[in-house]
């Protein structure tokens, strides 16, 4: 009989063909059957061969005859469905109507084309469907689970879904080219499950894997080296598999001991009295009793470790490229679980290397083929990498004769207790299974030394090549701590560096699409997050000719009610950001339309869905995230399900654009929006975060179970999504916020302190009540057992966290200051505020300005812009009303004051909505907010000499979104400073949003220090860095806390009020909104978490971390 696999063409003839029949698994007999030359064609994850011509019909419905295996040994044929298709598992049939009730139950975009069986396995049903939009068809493959076979269905999926997951996120981490074809995707169903079940049956989903071949025959060492490779890989990318052991879903599935243990009681019981015809197998079996136990002696003693194993390596378990060869995607993971890694390999040897089908009857034909064996070694070593220690690679070669004669002893154990588990097809077939495999146990056996030999130099080989390599490998070593993390998320330095590694992304996708002859459709996002992408690529269509001719793209949303004229709608923020600097033509861009008369909204938004489908969908949708978790303007409640359509927007949405309209009143409340469902079409969606005040809703997002009452949670459910964030915006993830929880951790002493201060709130006790238990039992042992015990850990703690507080922020003079947070000397200091805008500075810390000038310091406020932009038109007409009055009570109507009064006022007056300022409108409003300014530090002891206004021309330039300083910016704060040489700078917005005015003013000083830094006075300069009241201090990120007593807290209160014009401007959190109450909010609560940790009661606290400017 013919191998199988090598059928010459597709007609079918009569014969009995070898089916898989290997450890655990039983084997079928396909009365008629054929496989076509060039094996199973991918996508099928179990059992996705080519249907057989014999059950394949000239017509479009084919009649598909199928058995399946049933674990009753009498049962030797399962019954037969005929039809137009249909399929028995069981009792129960499935037809064309199940199969796409099944399809729909799952998160699969376009229409259903259609669907049939696919291959002919022996273990699970598996269906190839077709789901087509706007003219492009997509494959995936559904399929029935055997819950005879796999009695523990949850704990199979439950492993499948933590292994793919996993190594997807190490796949698109490591920039692998086609990440979708490397490793099987999961498509949950529209309940976010990974398994559904109905009265069918138990079913899951997965992405058709195209243009790749399963085969079920090595044709050469080459094929024989990417297989090995792709299971290294494999192996390699779920090293470090965080979270609990998987579960053992076939337990002691390669216990050696265990399996010659029970080939002797079968051959002691002799049930079926055939014992005395395998004298000759069993003395070989016991000739090698003790090789059962040193793999399993080796791993007891923590030589060999254990790893996540797949248990069933086989070549038709690896989909090979039909265009390059390559090894690109282990599939049939439902025997992943705990193991050794040699068992892999073993099974590997086992499989690949004899030359002989499995129940060969000549044992002459049996043998190991040594060239195979070395391309196996060479691409497994390769694949892997470094994962392996020195005692596998040393057990590489034994791997193999260890497996062979495994599966010989379970074949002959069956044979014995009569063929009850493996399927036979005619009798004596088990015994000469085991015989064959003893034949080959025997050719390893003789070419011992030669494949340990060839092993040596293979590895010695691979490490030689591995030190001279200076790139980072295929797929990198990432860390467990990503375990709680649901989506795929990188962090990067800054949000530039994202941008720049998304837009290399889109500039790789329009090439290949433009290759290819087809358009590429963006989904893009608004607001200020995505900017530097689309600098990003303005300066790619620039510098290096990137075309945008053959590009469509579909905004995600737009206020409902603003012409595209206006300075805040989307339809001008796209083309004043992106389109106006690209050659994309006019009739590809496709914003939704806030001027559609309300009775028409409806239609206008299925017409917007129908041109997306017609476009042939979204390759990639780029999205930012709001404050509420809103993707596009999908705010809380928003399903799942739900498509472009008119929204309400949230109150904290429109709080936070209410600086860029001018007051919460001129926000729109109503905006159209693509719906969830809409986004979670898209082929691949990456989503982008910025700045501090994104942390917690990014970690929800991110970490949390999916909920309506958090619609970017619904991305979880998307097997092609990433979050790029910087490291501001990764702050909240429990790996950077928490990192002890989810791996093994160097305590620093300002993680230790971090710690326990969480230990403290969590359990809800002082620092120094914490016990021993309360380490313990909150996964904090280790930092017990090296800083420990809990009584003199909580001391030093304590201490730590109480030497922050001080009532001296500029130093107390003679003083010890060994533990003050700042240094006594010099007295008085030189100190420099810097406040982006007026308001800044006494919102960030106004009780501290009062002290600083209370203790004697010499203190400058340097205000870096005039504040214009935040002005309302209604406040500089009352001001503009107040000049004109004062020049007529002075009798003055004539003169340049009361002109420019006049002016301004006929100006603001007659200015058209949202319409830019003129010069004398900017300026008069400039002026509001140095007088509010003025007014507040006089409150606070200062003199209206100790304010500097540098009115920096980026600002009156730009407007907000839009700054770009230059080098005179730089310059001018760098002159105040070598003017000023302060010993003291205290500054704002290191972590905020890059776009945002304080994080754009914290960049300037930083760049202004760099032409400083080396002079005399710099290098005893100490940087202080405050917050506004957009992002609240934790206690554990706080370096210096100056406390505020009732009176001092009243009044810094007063001291924020005479910002008038700033009342309902700054963004500020749900249900508090104005700044000063925000303000008094936040400094409360700081003292109140204090007051939690056992430290003394305070009224109020204003916090602050060391910077760094360098």
């Amino acid at each position: 009989m013919a191998p199988s696999g090598s059928c010459n063409g597709w007609a079918c003839r009569p014969a009995a063909r070898r089916l898989r029949s290997y450890a655990g698994w039983p084997s079928r007999t396909c009365r008629r059957a054929c496989s076509p030359p060039s094996g199973r064609r991918s996508g099928n994850p179990r059992s996705a061969r080519s249907l057989p011509a014999c059950q394949r019909s000239t017509t479009r419905s084919c009649s598909w005859r199928a058995t399946r295996w049933r674990p009753d040994p009498k049962t030797r044929v399962a019954p037969v469905a005929a039809g137009p298709w249909m399929v028995r598992m069981s009792s129960v049939t499935i037809d064309a109507a199940a199969l796409r009730s099944v399809a729909a139950a799952f998160r699969l975009g376009g229409t259903y084309c259609g669907g049939a069986p696919h291959g002919n396995g022996h273990i699970n049903d598996t269906f190839a469907v077709t789901f087509e939009q706007a003219g492009v068809s997509t494959r995936y493959i559904l399929q029935r689970i055997n819950e005879h076979v796999f009695r523990d269905v949850d704990a199979v999926m439950a492993n499948v879904a933590r292994v793919t997951a996993h190594a997807g996120r190490r796949a698109l981490a490591a920039g692998v080219p086609d990440p979708q074809r490397r490793v099987l995707t999961l498509i949950p169903t529209r309940g976010g499950e990974n398994l559904l079940r109905d009265a069918t049956g138990a079913w899951r989903c997965y992405v058709f894997i195209g243009d790749a071949t399963s085969h079920d025959v090595i044709r050469g060492p080459e094929m024989a080296r990417e297989a090995a490779r792709a299971y290294g890989e494999f192996q390699r990318m779920l090293g470090d598999l965080p979270g609990e052991r998987l579960r053992e879903t076939i337990p002691d599935f390669h216990h050696t001991r265990r399996r010659f243990d029970a080939l002797m009681r079968a051959a002691a019981e002799d049930r079926r009295g055939r014992a005395a015809g395998v004298a000759a197998e069993l003395a070989f079996v016991r000739a090698r009793e003790r090789m059962v136990d040193q793999l399993l002696d080796l791993h007891a003693r923590g030589e060999l470790p254990e790893r996540v194993t797949h248990n069933d390596t086989k070549l038709n378990n690896v989909l090979i490229d039909d265009r390059t060869g390559a090894g690109l995607c282990v599939i049939d993971l439902d025997t992943v679980m705990p193991g050794l890694a040699l068992y892999d390999f073993g099974d590997l040897v086992r499989s690949a290397t004899n030359a002989a089908p499995e129940d060969e009857r000549d044992l002459a034909k049996v043998r190991a083929r040594p060239e195979i064996f070395e391309a196996l070694v060479e691409g497994y070593l390769a694949g892997t990498g470094g994962l392996l220690n020195e005692a596998e690679i040393g057990q590489l070669a034994f791997a193999g004769r260890l497996i062979a004669l495994e599966i010989g002893m379970r074949f002959l154990t069956d044979h014995l207790e009569g063929d009850a588990y493996f399927r036979i097809h005619r009798e004596g077939q088990n015994l000469d299974r085991a015989r064959s495999q003893f034949a080959l146990v025997r050719s390893l056996e003789d070419q011992r030394e030669a494949m340990e030999a060839a092993v040596r130099r293979l590895a010695a080989r691979a490490r030689r090549s591995s030190a001279a390599t200076v790139s980072a490998p295929m797929i990198p070593t990432s860390s467990e701590s990503q375990q709680r993390e649901r989506i795929v998320t990188e962090i990067f330095p800054g949000a530039d560096d994202a941008c720049a590694r998304l837009a290399g992304e889109i500039a790789d996708l329009i090439r290949a699409h433009d290759r290819a002859g087809k358009p590429t459709v963006l989904g893009l996002a608004t607001g200020s997050t995505p900017v530097r992408l689309y600098r990003q690529l303005i300066r790619l269509h620039r510098e290096d000719g990137l075309s945008f001719r053959n590009v469509i793209t579909f905004n995600l949303d737009e206020y409902y009610g603003l012409p595209r004229e206006h300075p805040e709608s989307y339809w001008r923020f796209m083309h004043e950001q992106l389109f106006n600097h690209l050659d994309i033509p006019a009739t590809n861009v496709n914003v939704p339309d806030g001027t559609v008369p309300r009775g028409e909204v409806f239609g206008w938004c299925r017409r917007y869905e129908e041109r997306i489908r017609a476009a042939g969908g979204l390759d990639l949708q780029v999205l930012g995230i709001g404050r509420t978790g809103h993707i596009g303007f999908n705010e809380p409640g928003s399903s799942r399900e739900s498509r472009t359509r008119l929204v309400t927007l949230d109150g904290l949405t429109r709080r936070d654009a209410a600086r860029d309209f001018l007051g919460e009143a001129n926000v729109p409340r109503h905006a159209i929006t693509m719906g969830v469902g809409t986004i979670l079409d898209a082929r691949r969606i990456v989503l982008l975060a910025w700045g501090e005040s994104k942390a917690a809703v990014v970690a929800a997002a991110v970490e949390a179970p999916p909920s309506d009452a958090l619609p970017a949670s619904f991305l979880q459910g998307h097997p092609q999504v990433r979050f790029l964030l910087d490291e501001a915006a990764a702050s909240g993830l429990t790996r950077v916020r928490h990192p002890w929880l989810v791996t093994p951790v160097v305590w620093s002493p300002a993680l230790a302190r971090r710690a326990v201060m969480w230990l403290s709130q969590t359990v809800g006790k002082p620092v120094l009540k914490l016990l021993d238990e309360d380490y313990s039992e909150h996964g904090m042992a280790d930092l017990l057992t090296e800083q420990g015990p809990s009584y003199g850990l909580n001391i030093r703690i304590f201490n730590e966290i109480q030497r922050t507080i001080t009532g001296w922020p500029g130093g107390k003079p003679n003083a010890d200051d060994s533990s003050r947070p700042e240094r006594a000397l010099p007295f008085p200091k030189r100190v420099v505020v810097f406040s982006p805008e007026p308001s800044h500075d006494v919102l960030g810390m106004g009780g501290t300005l009062r002290r600083l000038k209370d203790q004697g310091h010499d203190v400058t406020v340097v205000y870096l812009t005039s504040g214009n932009l935040a002005v309302p038109d209604e406040e500089a007409v009352m001001a503009a009303d107040l000049v004109g009055d004062i020049a007529e009570t002075l009798a003055r109507s004539e003169g340049p004051v009361a002109e420019f009064a006049r002016t301004t006022r006929k100006e603001l007056l007659e200015k058209a909505a949202f319409a830019a300022d003129s010069a004398s409108i900017r300026r008069l409003k400039g002026l509001l907010r140095r007088g509010e300014a003025r007014a507040s530090l006089r409150d606070c002891g200062y003199a209206p000499s100790q304010a500097r206004f540098l009115d920096l021309g980026f600002y009156e330039r730009g407007r907000y979104r839009q700054f770009a300083p230059d080098a005179e910016d730089v310059a001018a704060v760098a002159a105040l400073l070598r003017d000023l040489t302060p010993n003291q700078i205290f500054l704002t917005g290191e972590r905020d949003d890059p776009s945002s005015i304080t994080a754009v003013g914290f960049q300037l000083v930083r760049q202004a220090w760099g032409q400083v830094a080396g002079e005399p006075w710099a290098k005893d300069c100490r940087v202080w860095a405050y917050r506004g009241v957009e992002q609240p201090w934790e206690a554990a990120e706080i370096e210096m806390a100056v406390p505020l007593s009732p009176r001092e807290l009243a009044q810094k209160i007063q001291v924020v009020f005479h910002h008038k014009s700033q009342r309902s401007q700054t963004p500020v959190a749900a249900g508090l909104r104005e700044p000063w109450q925000q303000a008094e909010q936040q400094n409360r609560a700081l003292a109140a978490n204090y007051d939690k940790l056992g430290l003394a009661d305070y009224e109020a606290l204003e916090g602050f971390s060391r910077a760094r400017l360098d």
